[in-house]
């Protein structure tokens, strides 16, 4: 799965939230067993360690390999992005995955999301 991906590029999944996070996690396994290590910022809550895709002998491994911190709203979303450029470069994460950006932008004022999507891809951007 994780074989259509270039670096560098930014890519959009969207859909029905189950399915999205299905692949979410299907990502952060591919990428793991590709040699990287994975930061997912769960904004749905859905990060799910006993997923099935996670339950073979490796699981004890993937949790120390791909690392998940929440966030419920857009302002935090930018924050947390913000404040973890360090961490990202301390644990060598060389994948970041966003579980959904258009289910915490639900209650945004239309006229506030163009600037704050903005905002959110020049600082993924630039981690």
């Amino acid at each position: 799965m994780g074989d259509a991906f270039e670096k560098g590029k930014l890519y959009i999944i969207d859909g029905n939230k189950n399915i999205v996070c299905t692949i979410v996690h299907k990502l952060a396994v591919d990428f793991f067993h590709k040699g990287k290590r994975v930061l997912i910022i769960d904004t749905i809550n859905s990060l799910n360690p006993y997923h099935s895709v996670f339950q073979t002998n490796f699981q004890e491994y993937y949790f120390r390999n791909i690392f998940c911190v929440r966030t419920p709203l857009p302002y935090d979303l930018w924050a947390r992005l913000h404040t973890t450029s360090y961490y990202i470069q301390t644990k060598k994460i060389r994948v970041l995955l966003i579980s959904s950006l258009s289910y915490i932008f639900k209650e945004v004022l239309v006229r506030e999301i163009e600037p704050m999507i903005i905002a959110l891809f020049n600082q993924i951007y630039h981690l």
